[in-house]
């Protein structure tokens, strides 16, 4: 899997939304995307959610992995985490841990991103940084790419939760329809995927069903990226409750989180 490909297919829970989103140019008949000028909602408290992780969509009940996903922040700034890790049979074959973490500011119009960091099993660590007063992203590897930022540019964790306080600050932009870009920062370049709003879904957990808005989000840029389809929960202050991916070749990683 290519660079381009692994950024899509590891957004995690693909949580939350931010001041950064760069909308298509869009003509009169299409509704307005969200507007990036003004605030977003400020952070949930500090959480760690729990998820179960399934090989294909999570009705076929084939669990392969647990992972969590930490939110931390005080003073102006924050850090998310997550851990996931192998159960079961599986666990024989990829015995490695993928841990994720990002850090940085917390702005008027939400997440700004300083460092990136992720580590896969007994891979070396791969990590990323954002040079504001340069204005440029520094990539993984020696010599460091240089890529100029975009506004709002986020990391591979930031982008979600990013995405979920726009859409608690201004839900009435979010409407089945909708289509807005955001900045996505992978080890050497900024993507641009597209996030489309499918409308209100329930997920349906251990003990019941959450009501979310359905989120979709393609690379059209290039059609082999992974599709990823993303649920954010009001009642959990529009944190993910469930992650889909699915691959060109049409394997599917399910993520829904444990109440």
């Amino acid at each position: 899997m290519n660079d381009r490909r692994r950024v899509l297919a590891t957004m995690p829970l693909a949580l939350l939304g931010a001041g950064g989103l760069r909308p298509f140019a869009a003509s009169a008949a299409d509704p307005a995307p969200p507007s990036t000028a003004s605030r977003v909602a400020p952070l949930p408290e500090p959480v760690t959610q729990s998820f179960q992780v399934y090989y294909g969509d999570m009705s076929r009940k084939l669990v392969v992995a647990e992972a969590s996903y930490r939110l931390a922040h005080g003073d102006g700034r924050y850090e998310l985490g997550t851990e996931g890790k192998a159960i079961g049979v599986v666990a024989i074959f990829y015995s490695g841990v993928l841990v994720q973490q990002s850090v940085g500011r917390v702005g008027p119009a939400g997440l700004v991103p300083e460092r990136y960091r992720e580590r896969r099993g007994k891979r070396p660590e791969r990590g990323i940084r954002f040079d504001y007063a340069r204005g440029l992203m520094l990539g993984n590897g020696e010599p460091a790419p240089e890529v100029p930022l975009l506004p709002g540019t986020q990391d591979r964790l930031s982008i979600f939760y990013q995405v979920g306080l726009m859409a608690r600050a201004r839900p009435r932009d979010f409407v089945a329809g909708r289509q807005f870009t955001v900045p996505l920062a992978s080890m050497k370049t900024i993507d641009q995927p597209r996030f489309t709003v499918v409308g209100e879904e329930p997920v349906r957990t251990a003990r019941g069903d959450v009501a979310a808005l359905h989120l979709k989000v393609r690379n059209e840029d290039d059609p082999t990226d992974p599709v990823i389809d993303a649920w954010l929960a009001p009642a959990m202050s529009m944190l993910p409750a469930r992650i889909r991916v699915e691959d060109e070749d049409g394997k599917v990683i399910d993520q829904v989180v444990v109440p």
